[in-house]
């Protein structure tokens, strides 16, 4: 009985760790995006991670369109990244970003299992502090 209690419980923890990863599978294709943390500090190395895989779990060739969204407004174009399998980049929140609560978001643009381009929007909130 304790040996089901404990096993449900690190279940229940690993499910609330996963949530704060953007994880995608209902394209042709499965992506995530992930940080160090969801508050950066501002003037700080704040390294982001971005994988593409197949549904079969194979590397895939990617591109990803890195933005910074507050609200609905975008207000920085980190730019695009081309990579296989994974790729990940440091990038330092300025301190006008205070306080303020941003969506991170990478477009991943890769060919899926059918043999046609495929589109994925992943989304990290981010609080500067």
């Amino acid at each position: 009985m304790r040996t089901t209690i404990r096993l449900l419980l690190c279940l229940a923890a690993l499910a609330v760790v996963g949530t704060s990863a953007a994880v995608t599978a209902t394209a042709q294709f499965r992506a995530s995006l992930t940080a160090t943390t969801h508050t950066p500090t501002v003037n700080q190395r704040w390294t982001y991670y971005i994988a593409a895989r197949t549904l079969k779990g194979k590397r895939l060739h990617a591109s990803a369109h890195v933005q910074v969204f507050e609200g609905k407004k975008r207000v920085n174009i980190i730019g695009w990244h081309q990579f296989t399998g994974s790729y990940h980049q440091g990038y330092r929140w300025p301190p006008s970003t205070r306080g303020h609560r941003y969506t991170f978001q990478a477009l991943l643009i890769a060919t899926g299992a059918n043999g046609k381009k495929s589109q994925l929007k992943l989304n990290y909130a981010v609080a500067p502090r």
